[in-house]
C-alpha cells in the first residue's frame, strides 16, 4: 500500500500514522457532506424551486457572519482539535433535530436544511484544514496536502454514490439519509481520538496561553486581515472563487431542475453527478495535482480552477444546455476539492499558526459566505430587474474570473515575499544600522553601553557612533580617554575630533606618551586642531621636539591628516632606530614604517621596508604594509605572498596585493592553481580579487571555480558572494554558476554514497563525522552559489533557517527555496535539503547522476584518491587489519616520504596500531 501511494505522493515513514488518520478523517467528513448535498439540493429544488436560490444565498451569507465570529472567538479559547470535536457533536445534535422537524411538513424547513448543509460544509472542512495546519509544517504540507485531498475526493465519491444507491435501489426516503449522516459524523469523532497530535496540541495550548490576556473581537480579526495585504489577497481569492462558484451553481441547478421534474429523479441525478464528479476529481488529484504543484508550484495550483471554469462559461454563452452546464459545474467542483483546495491551503503556510487561528475560520466562512451573498444580490438584480437569461449570467462569471486570475498572480508574488520576510527576520544586517541620538530610547541605550565595564560593548558603541553627531554623549566620551583598552582610547579620540562641546586638551596631552602609536598620532592631531595657537605652529613644535617618539608621531600625523611636506629624513637616524630594542622601539619603528611610504624617491626605501616587513611586531608590519601599498612597488610581491601564511596579516596583505590592480591577475591565478605552492597561500588568493571589485575580478574567480579542491573552491565562491554584496551590477554568468550547482550537488551525493556504506557500529566514527561535515559544507556552497543568482539576503536567511533547530523554520526554508529557485536548480538542491532519509535521498541522487559507488572498498578508494586531504586522512585512520588488500596497499603507499605530512603521520600511526591488534 505504501509503495503504491508513494508512486503519486511522498509520504515518509514517520508520517504514515498521522497522515493516514488525517486522510481517513478527511474522507469521512467529505463523505458526510456529499451524502447530504444531493438530499439538500433535491429537496429544495423540488419543493421550493431554483428561482428562490438567490434569496437562500443571501440568507446563507447572513447566517455565516455570526457563525464565523462565534467560531473565531471559540478558537481563541480552545485548541483546533477540541473545537473540531465540539463542532461535530453540535452538528450531530442539530441534524437529529432537523430530522424531527421534517415530520411537520413545513416549507421553511427546506430553507433551514439548505443553510445547515452550507454551514456544515464550509465550517467542518475549514476546521479540518486548520487542524492539519497545526499538525504539519510547511514542507510537510507541500507534500501531504495533496494526499489529504485525495481522501476528500474518495470520501465525496463514496458519499454521493451511497446517497444515490440508497434512494434509487433501497427506496430510502431522502429525509432518512440524515440518520446515516449522523453515524458518519460519529465515526469522524472517533478517528480524532486516534490521531497522535501531542506536539501540535502543546503548540496550540502554548499559543493560547501566551495571549490569554487578549480577547478576539470582530474588530481584532478585521484589523488583522486588513493590515496585511497578503491576507487581503487570500480573502480576495476565496471571495471571488465563491462568487464564481455560486453563479455557476445557479446556472447548473436551473438547467438541471428543468430537465428533471421529480424529487426522486433529481436526487438520483444529483447523486450520480456528484459521484461522477468526484471520480473525475480523483483522477485529477492522482494524475495531475502533485505534478502541477511540483512543476508549476503555487501559481498553477490556484489558477487551474478559474482557467477551467472560464472555458465552460464561454461555451455556455452559446450552448446553454445541460451537457455544458454539467461540464462547467463539473470542472468547478472537480478542481475545487483537488488542485484548488491544495493551493488555497498552501497560501496560508507563510502565516504564523496564531494568525491562522485568528483569521482562517473568518476567511473560510465569513468571506466565503459574504461573497455568496454578493452573488445572490447580483443574481437578484440581473434576473429580476435586468431580466437576464441563465446563459447571460456567464458574462458576470467571465468578468469575475478575470479579477480572480489577477488576484491569483498577485498572491503568488506575495506568497514568496511573506516567506522572504519571515526568513529575513532571523538575522540583522549590522551594516545598515544607524543611530538617532535624539530618540530617548537610543540615547539611553548608547549611554549605558559607553558606561559599561565591558570593553567589547564600549567599542561596539563607538563604532555605531562613527557617523553620528556625538555632542550628546561628549561627557561620556571624555571619561573614556582614561580607559585601559587602547582601541577604546583611539576611537574615542577620533570621535572627539568632531565636537567642541567639551574641551579635553589636558587629558589628551597625557596621551602623547601612550603606548599605542595610533593614539599618539591622534593626540597630536587633536592638540593641533584644538589649541589656541595656530595648528601649523603646534605641529612644528612637535616636529622639533627633543623626544624622538613625539617627532615621529608628529611626522606620521602630518602625513595622515595634514598636507604632505618635503621633510628630510636622516639615514643614520633611521638605521639607529631600526636597531633599537628598548620599550619605545616598537612605537618609533612603526612610525618610521609609516613615514617611509611617502618617500618613494629615497634610495634605501625598499631595503628599509623589507627589513620592517619581517619584524615580529604586528604594529610595525601593518604600518609597513600600508607604506608598500602607497608606494605600489612590485619588488615586494614575493615577500607579500609569504606573509599570507600569517593570519594576523592576511587582510592587510590582500589589500596590498590588490593595490597592484589588474596587471597581477594572471600571476594571482597561477599561484592559486599551483599545487607546489603552500595551501595557506593559495586559499587566500580569492580574497585579493574581492579587494579590487571589478568585472575582471568576477571573471577570474569564475575561472578559478575549476579548482577540484572543495576548500579552495569554497574560498572562490565566498569571494564571489562578497563581490555580489557590493551591489554593483556584475555579470556572474548564470550558466557557469548553474554548472557549478550541478557539480556540487553531484559531489554531495557521492559523499552520501560513501557515508552509507561505512560501518555504523563504531562509536564516534571519525570518518562518518567528517563526511557529515563535508556534506554540510557542500550545502553551504550550494546556497552561496544560489546567492549569486538571487537576492543574497533571501538565500542567506533561508540558509540560516535550514540550520535552525526549529522544524518549522527548516520547513519554511525549503518552501521558500522551492518558490524562488529556477527549475533547473531545484532538481539538484531540493532533494538535498528536503529529504531527511538517507536511502530516499540517495535514490533521488542516483536518478540525477551516474553514481557508481556501491561497496565499502570502492568508497574508500574514492576517498584515498580524492583531493580532500582531511578526508584522505580520516579514510586511512579507518583502515583496520581486516580491510581488503587494496586498502592495505594504499595504507603502505601513504606512509612513504612523498605523502603530505598529515597523510604520512596518519598512515604511520595506523600501521603501528594494526600491527599491535
Amino acid at each position: 500500500m505504501r509503495k503504491f501511494v508513494n508512486l503519486f505522493y511522498e509520504v515518509r515513514k514517520e508520517e504514515w500514522m498521522t497522515a493516514g488518520l488525517m486522510f481517513l478523517l478527511h474522507a469521512m467528513l467529505m463523505g458526510t457532506l456529499y451524502f447530504l448535498k444531493p438530499a439538500r439540493d433535491s429537496l429544495f429544488l423540488s419543493e421550493i424551486g431554483p428561482r428562490q436560490l438567490p434569496f437562500v444565498y443571501l440568507l446563507l451569507a447572513a447566517v455565516a457572519i455570526p457563525v464565523s465570529i462565534f467560531m473565531t472567538k471559540h478558537l481563541r479559547q480552545h485548541t483546533s482539535r477540541k473545537v473540531l470535536k465540539g463542532t461535530l457533536l453540535f452538528f450531530i445534535g442539530t441534524l437529529l433535530l432537523l430530522r424531527w422537524v421534517f415530520t411537520l411538513n413545513v416549507e421553511w424547513i427546506f430553507v433551514i436544511f439548505y443553510i445547515w448543509v452550507g454551514i456544515f460544509g464550509i465550517l467542518i472542512i475549514s476546521q479540518f484544514w486548520l487542524y492539519a495546519n497545526a499538525l504539519f509544517n510547511a514542507a510537510q504540507s507541500k507534500r501531504l496536502f495533496s494526499f489529504l485531498n485525495l481522501g476528500a475526493i474518495l470520501g465525496a465519491i463514496a458519499g454521493s454514490q451511497a446517497s444515490s444507491i440508497l434512494v434509487a435501489w433501497i427506496n430510502l426516503s431522502t429525509e432518512n439519509l440524515l440518520f446515516v449522516s449522523m453515524g458518519l459524523m460519529a465515526v469522524c469523532y472517533g478517528i480524532i481520538f486516534w490521531i497522535d497530535d501531542e506536539e501540535a496540541e502543546e503548540q496550540d495550548d502554548l499559543e493560547v496561553h501566551e495571549d490569554a490576556t487578549l480577547a478576539y473581537s470582530t474588530r481584532d480579526v478585521f484589523k488583522t486581515v486588513f493590515k496585511s495585504r497578503y491576507q487581503l489577497l487570500i480573502a480576495g481569492i476565496i471571495g471571488f472563487a465563491m462568487l464564481v462558484s455560486t453563479l455557476v451553481d445557479y446556472q447548473f441547478k436551473t438547467v438541471a431542475s428543468e430537465a428533471y421534474t421529480t424529487t426522486a429523479g433529481l436526487t438520483s441525478f444529483l447523486g450520480t453527478f456528484y459521484g461522477s464528479l468526484s471520480f473525475v476529481s480523483l483522477l485529477i488529484q492522482i494524475l495531475l495535482s502533485a505534478q502541477i504543484i511540483r512543476r508549476l508550484g503555487l501559481g498553477g495550483a490556484i489558477l487551474a480552477r478559474p482557467a477551467s471554469i472560464l472555458i465552460g462559461s464561454i461555451l455556455f454563452l452559446y450552448e446553454p444546455v445541460l451537457a455544458v452546464a454539467v461540464y462547467m459545474q463539473g470542472f468547478d467542483r472537480a478542481t475545487r476539492y483537488s488542485i484548488d483546495k491544495t493551493g488555497r491551503e498552501l497560501l496560508f503556510l507563510p502565516l504564523p499558526q496564531s494568525v491562522k487561528r485568528k483569521t482562517k475560520i473568518f476567511m473560510d466562512i465569513f468571506v466565503d459566505r459574504f461573497f455568496r451573498g454578493i452573488a445572490g444580490l447580483l443574481l437578484l438584480g440581473f434576473i429580476f430587474l435586468g431580466d437576464f437569461t441563465v446563459e447571460q449570467i456567464s458574462y458576470l462569471v467571465i468578468v469575475a474570473i478575470g479579477i480572480w486570475i489577477g488576484i491569483g498572480f498577485w498572491a503568488r508574488k506575495e506568497y514568496v515575499r511573506e516567506f522572504r520576510d519571515s526568513l529575513r527576520k532571523r538575522y540583522i544586517d549590522v551594516d545598515k544600522i544607524s543611530l538617532n541620538l535624539n530618540e530617548p530610547v537610543v540615547y539611553r541605550a548608547v549611554r549605558e553601553m559607553l558606561q559599561s565595564e565591558n570593553s567589547s560593548r564600549i567599542i561596539y558603541a563607538l563604532i555605531m557612533l562613527k557617523d553620528t553627531q556625538v555632542d550628546k554623549v561628549a561627557a561620556e566620551l571624555e571619561d573614556l580617554l582614561e580607559n585601559g583598552h587602547s582601541e577604546v582610547r583611539l576611537r574615542t579620540l577620533q570621535l572627539l575630533q568632531k565636537t567642541d562641546t567639551v574641551n579635553v586638551t589636558e587629558k589628551v596631552r597625557g596621551l602623547l606618551n601612550d603606548e599605542n602609536p595610533e593614539v599618539r598620532l591622534e593626540a597630536v592631531n587633536y592638540l593641533c586642531e584644538h589649541s589656541e595657537e595656530a595648528p601649523e605652529e603646534v605641529m612644528e613644535s612637535y616636529l622639533q621636539h627633543e623626544d624622538a617618539t613625539l617627532r615621529y608621531a608628529a611626522l606620521s600625523c602630518l602625513h595622515k591628516h595634514g598636507e604632505a611636506q618635503d621633510v628630510q629624513i636622516d639615514d643614520n637616524l633611521i638605521e639607529e632606530i631600526l636597531e633599537r630594542s628598548d620599550k619605545n622601539a616598537i612605537v618609533i619603528q612603526a612610525q618610521i614604517a609609516q613615514v617611509l611610504g611617502y618617500k618613494s624617491d629615497h634610495p634605501k626605501v625598499e631595503q628599509y621596508l623589507l627589513a620592517l616587513l619581517n619584524r615580529d611586531e604586528s604594529v610595525i608590519v601593518h604600518k609597513t604594509l600600508e607604506s608598500i601599498r602607497r608606494l605600489n612597488n612590485k619588488t615586494f610581491i614575493e615577500e607579500l605572498f609569504k606573509k599570507l601564511k600569517q593570519p594576523e596579516y592576511i587582510d592587510d596583505v590582500q589589500q596590498t596585493l590588490a593595490s597592484y590592480g589588474q596587471d597581477c591577475f594572471d600571476m594571482l591565478k597561477d599561484v592559486f592553481f599551483d599545487e607546489s605552492k603552500e595551501f595557506e597561500i593559495r586559499e587566500q588568493i580569492p580574497g585579493i580579487f574581492v579587494k579590487i571589485s571589478l568585472q575582471a575580478s568576477v571573471n577570474c574567480l569564475l575561472q578559478m571555480l575549476d579548482e577540484p579542491n572543495p576548500r579552495l573552491r569554497y574560498k572562490v565562491i565566498k569571494a564571489l558572494n562578497k563581490l555580489k554584496k557590493t551591489g554593483r551590477n556584475f555579470d556572474f554568468n548564470s550558466d557557469r554558476i548553474r554548472e557549478m550547482v550541478q557539480q556540487e550537488s553531484k559531489g554531495y551525493f557521492e559523499l552520501l554514497a560513501i557515508k552509507m556504506v561505512q560501518r555504523t557500529d563504531i562509536p564516534y566514527n571519525i570518518l562518518i563525522i567528517s563526511l557529515k561535515e563535508k556534506m554540510d559544507q557542500t550545502k553551504e556552497r550550494l546556497f552561496r552559489l544560489e546567492g549569486l543568482l538571487h537576492d543574497q539576503q533571501d538565500i542567506y536567511g533561508s540558509y540560516l533557517a535550514l540550520r535552525s533547530n526549529s522544524e518549522d523554520a527548516r520547513a519554511a526554508s525549503v518552501e521558500f527555496m522551492d518558490n524562488v529557485l529556477d527549475r533547473k536548480d531545484k532538481k539538484f538542491i531540493l532533494p538535498i535539503i528536503d529529504t531527511p532519509d538517507d536511502e530516499e535521498k540517495m535514490k533521488k541522487g542516483r536518478d540525477l547522476f551516474e553514481i557508481t559507488i556501491d561497496g565499502y572498498e570502492e568508497a574508500m578508494l574514492e576517498l584515498l584518491e580524492g583531493e580532500d586531504i582531511w578526508l584522505r586522512a580520516c579514510a586511512l585512520f579507518s583502515i583496520s587489519e581486516t580491510c581488503p588488500p587494496s586498502l592495505q596497499q594504499r595504507l603502505e603507499q601513504a606512509a612513504s616520504d612523498d605523502s603530505p605530512p598529515l597523510i604520512k603521520e596518519t598512515a604511520d600511526y595506523v600501521l603501528k596500531r594494526n600491527k599491535k591488534a
